[in-house]
């Protein structure tokens, strides 16, 4: 089959008498992430990699419905490929404990998983909570599932903030925003306080200026997705 296959996996079924929905099993990773923004940074970043890989980037829309999604029994209970969710400002000692949880579940271990997750979901929020309740559907299948969470509380602030015309740093204007006690959500608030133009095609543009010496930490999300499409390990 050639690439890429998101553009070709339609004409490929119809071909072969299938439904496009059972081509789908030839990617090996489906990595669910937050938005249009979070999809538009990581395509135009490594615009080669993930199709190549067999990864296929699913955006929703925000981190409540992508925990909806990666639980839904379509991902679960119908494909085997591995579900790697991405969520933007998620506590480390969150995912630290679900990665603990579910080595716990794939050692044979799942009593003692159950009341770890049962334990983090009491002391999480409501994002955090759903991430918990992820892990929780996923207990007969632990290692198909990886919660992965990003230092940045959004995506585009690994890009440069002069490419949306704005003049100060991204730590400088979360400060404003913060002590401004703002309404409006903090992207909102750029465009309406600062000017900003923020849109799909800005931030493709400035990822495919990043892909020279793309951020450590979106290099190593690329790495982990390509080593379990490769099957080089199963969790990391």
């Amino acid at each position: 089959m050639g690439l890429p296959l998101g553009e070709s996996i339609g004409s490929f079924a119809e071909d072969l008498g299938m439904r496009p929905i059972d081509l789908l099993q030839v990617y090996r990773v489906i990595l669910v992430v937050e938005g249009s923004h979070d999809s538009a940074v990581l395509q135009s970043t490594f615009p080669d990699e993930w199709e190549s890989n067999r990864i296929r980037i699913v955006h929703m829309r925000g981190a409540s419905h992508v925990l909806d999604l990666a639980s839904s029994e379509l991902l679960r209970d119908f494909t085997d490929a591995h579900i790697v969710v991405l969520l933007d400002d998620v506590a480390g000692q969150i995912t630290e404990g679900i990665a603990k949880a579910i080595s716990l579940a794939m050692s044979g271990s799942s009593g003692e998983a159950r009341k770890l997750l049962v334990d983090l979901e009491s002391r999480s929020g409501h994002i955090e909570g759903k991430a918990v309740q992820l892990a929780r559907n996923y207990l007969k299948r632990p290692q198909n599932i990886h919660i992965r969470g990003l230092e940045r509380r959004d995506i585009i602030e690994y890009l440069d903030p002069s490419e949306f015309g704005l003049t100060s740093t991204w730590k400088a204007l979360r400060k404003m925003h913060r002590e401004e006690r703002h309404a409006l959500e903090f992207k909102e608030w750029l465009r309406a306080e600062h000017g900003a133009t923020i849109n799909e095609n800005r931030i493709a543009n400035a990822a495919a200026r990043l892909s020279e010496h793309p951020p450590p930490e979106l290099t190593s999300l690329l790495s982990f997705c390509v080593g379990l499409s490769r099957g080089d390990y199963e969790r990391s």
